[in-house]
């Protein structure tokens, strides 16, 4: 897969800018706040449907417009393909792909697929488990179409749960709810558990040969199936969990056990990676990982993902630029740097970015 072209109005600080890009690396550099990280944004809204920098889409149209426009052309296996959002201030959003409307979620994901690297992916190792269950749920969702609806039902399901509790009185009534939305979340988060576990497998396999590779350092997980450890199969261990949650659910008027609380503990040479891993580590570590989720994509779609790199190339020792480098020849790679490449590192094409204009 590569993107050909971009198509930007009114998105972030860009009026109206077309971007043609190299089939192989394309840097886009500049000073800080011209607009660099608007185009890396802007790619993986196509794989992501949502921003990695901001919750709110209203965020992402230009000051004093309606509404943003994104289209990208793009080859896939050999064909050309469109795609095309517009996003409303309204919140509004209508995605085209083909030059025909997306009317749900599991028709836009895993059309378009890429693979990021940000400065914040830091976040995966250091912060608390949603980051870490954030990084598996968006590779999924490119990779297997069903499963944005498997996380849909699971979270209308909590949400009607937590609603009963919030306002729990003890009724019959509210305990027979309460039960039916337990077997519905028991085989939901069954489900869900079961799918990330076996992703992390494999990602984890293939980022402990990476991160060997690049320093040497041992890494291994454990999938915590909410937050719990455990060796029993997810419908087995929920049928048990959920049900005897029930009063501490209803202390805490909210769901206290579930897929929602799923977690990963990344150890790298036997020793906690979030409590004790130096930046260096932590930041070795996300690379290996993401280098991983690129490689199953492939495997598993036969066509490569598109590589996004924002600011983050700069930040690696050389040893580890180089292997990264390495691993992605014959990919497509879009970087940016402030920097404009003077050693010659990436090759390629570059693109000027001032102001959110781009030559």
């Amino acid at each position: 897969m590569r993107i050909i072209e971009l198509t930007a109005e009114n998105f972030r600080n860009i009026e109206k800018e077309k971007i043609e890009f190299s089939p192989d690396t394309t840097l886009i550099w500049g000073n800080n706040a011209e607009g660099k990280t608007n185009v890396v944004e802007a790619i993986y809204y196509f794989a992501n449907s949502k921003s990695f920098r901001t919750s709110n889409d209203r965020d992402l149209i230009r000051f004093d417009q309606d509404e943003a426009k994104l289209s990208a052309i793009f080859e896939d296996g050999g064909r050309i393909c469109n795609f095309d959002v517009v996003i409303q201030k309204s919140g509004k959003r209508t995605f085209f792909y083909n030059k025909v409307k997306i009317t749900k979620m599991s028709e836009f994901f895993g059309n378009f697929r890429a693979v990021l690297f940000v400065p914040e992916h830091l976040r995966i190792v250091k912060n608390g488990p949603k980051e870490r269950r954030a990084l598996i749920d968006s590779s999924l969702c490119q990779l297997k179409k069903t499963y944005i609806s498997d996380l849909y039902r699971y979270s209308k399901l909590s949400g009607e749960k937590n609603a009963i509790l919030r306002d729990y009185k003890g009724t019959e009534a509210e305990n027979t709810m309460l039960d039916i939305y337990d077997e519905n979340i028991i085989k939901s988060s069954a489900k869900i558990s079961e799918i990330r576990r076996e992703y992390a497998k494999e990602l984890f396999s293939r980022a402990e040969k990476h991160l060997f590779d690049m320093s040497g350092d041992r890494l291994s997980y454990e999938y915590k199936m909410s937050g719990l450890t455990s060796d029993k199969n997810p419908e087995e261990f929920y049928a048990s969990l959920i049900p005897n949650a029930r009063k501490r659910d209803i202390v805490y008027h909210s769901m206290t056990a579930g897929a929602g609380r799923d977690d990963i503990e990344i150890s790298v040479n036997g020793t906690s990676l979030r409590q004790y891993g130096s930046q260096g580590q932590q930041r070795s570590v996300v690379v290996a990982m993401k280098l991983a989720e690129g490689e199953i994509a492939e495997e598993k779609t036969k066509s490569s993902p598109i590589y996004l790199f924002d600011d983050i190339l700069s930040e690696l020792d050389e040893k580890r630029r180089e292997y990264i480098l390495s691993k992605l020849k014959n990919k497509q790679v879009i970087v940016t740097s402030c920097l404009g490449d003077e050693e010659g590192i990436y090759g390629g094409k570059r693109v000027f970015v001032n102001g959110g204009k781009y030559c």
